[in-house]
């Protein structure tokens, strides 16, 4: 890769050039490479790939199980937390690709609604898309130590509505919290809520 000054007898220059020669800058260096056409093998590995994707984009935009503003909310929340600089909707493509390449059934927790924020006792509920009978909430004081457990076992259907009771905290206090299924694996909406407690 040339390093360049003035490319084109310009300040700046970008674009291909005859399909030979392409100007281009990374973080403020300007530079120049060959013209490159990249190889599209098209395998039926890569199909299936670029299907799971198709169908993570789908989920995201649903009609039937719309993910909230919360939900969008928790999810940006949730990728800031992931240690890798990405949106909340790559980390909920990512998600549900990965959910199928390990062989699982993706699950969509979706219309997160924070029903009470008082002390004594706050409360999450959420839908699901699967149709599960154990359905988990986890929390904590932080998104990095969310220690604490709640478990709902019910006879689910696709889209029934899980309630969670935290346990009583302070007021003034921020509580962190996760809403999963049984197999982790299949997980879709993997968003970090956070919630004060009144």
């Amino acid at each position: 890769m040339a390093k360049l000054t003035g490319p084109c007898m310009s300040l700046n220059a970008t674009g291909s050039l005859a399909k030979s020669i392409v100007f281009a800058g990374w973080k403020g260096i300007k530079y120049a490479r060959q013209y490159i056409v990249p190889a599209n093998p098209n395998t039926s590995g890569q199909q299936t790939q670029r299907g799971y994707i198709t169908a993570a984009v789908a989920l995201w935009h649903s009609i039937l199980y719309p993910l909230n503003t919360l939900d969008k909310g928790n999810l940006d929340r949730g990728a800031n937390n992931s240690g890798v600089t990405m949106s909340g909707f790559n980390l909920f493509t990512r998600n549900y690709t990965k959910s199928k390449v390990a062989g699982a059934t993706p699950n969509q927790i979706y219309d997160t609604v924070e029903a009470s924020l008082n002390h004594n006792g706050p409360q999450i509920t959420a839908k699901s898309v699967a149709s599960v009978t154990t359905v988990k909430l986890r929390w904590g004081v932080s998104p990095t130590a969310m220690l604490n457990l709640v478990t709902r076992t019910e006879a689910a259907a696709a889209g029934t509505t899980h309630t969670f009771d935290l346990a009583a905290g302070t007021a003034g206090q921020v509580v962190f919290y996760q809403v999963y299924d049984l197999v982790e694996s299949s997980q879709v909406t993997l968003g970090i809520g956070r919630i004060t407690l009144t």
